[in-house]
């Protein structure tokens, strides 16, 4: 049985270090700058693929796994039903595996999901809100950059991240991009 720690922040401003306690106690630790919002993230996608029957999966709290709670329980239910392992949310101290159910966990875990969705939607909002007033003041400039990247070069990115043919370093150094934009070609539709 391997003790499996995930860390997640959603950019490279924010700080994990209220994430990474204890780390001795862990076989191995995924960890990843990147957005919740979506399940297709790098080191998600290589933990649940790295686990096996009976490991263990920590994550600080339900909101570094999942920002919607469609994404929590789909996780939750590969984790433990998939593959046969626990997940243990430390903040909320909420332990499930495909062997105990519990009722009253299961609905603060829905609950608690919720939460964080509706935190996710409110904080959205809120930026458009700041967006917009900084327009009508005539303040707002567009940060967001054109990539100067050909789109076959992006798929080939796209292509190498799913084969897992390099690292996201490796392939932003090959393409002389900043790991950003590595993520950021990844999460395109």
């Amino acid at each position: 049985m391997a003790k499996v720690l995930y860390i997640r922040v959603s950019s490279i401003n924010q700080n994990e270090d209220r994430q990474m306690n204890n780390l001795e106690q862990y076989d191995k630790i995924f960890q990843e700058k990147i957005s919740g919002a979506t399940t297709q993230r790098p080191q998600l996608q290589e933990m649940l693929g790295w686990i096996r029957e009976g490991d263990q999966v920590d994550v600080y709290e339900i909101s570094r796994l999942a920002r919607n709670l469609q994404d929590l329980l789909k996780l939750v239910e590969e984790i433990t039903k998939k593959k046969q392992s626990t997940i243990h949310f430390i903040k909320e101290n909420l332990t499930f595996s495909a062997k105990s159910q519990n009722p009253f966990d299961e609905l603060t875990l829905k609950l608690l999901g919720t939460f964080a969705e509706f935190e996710r939607q409110m904080i959205r909002q809120r930026q458009a809100e700041g967006i917009q007033k900084a327009k009508e003041k005539g303040v707002y400039t567009n940060r967001t950059r054109k990539l100067k990247l050909t789109k076959s070069q992006m798929e080939e990115i796209k292509s190498k991240c799913k084969s897992r043919d390099a690292n996201i370093s490796q392939i932003a150094k090959a393409y002389n991009v900043s790991r950003t934009t590595i993520y950021s070609i990844i999460n395109r539709e």
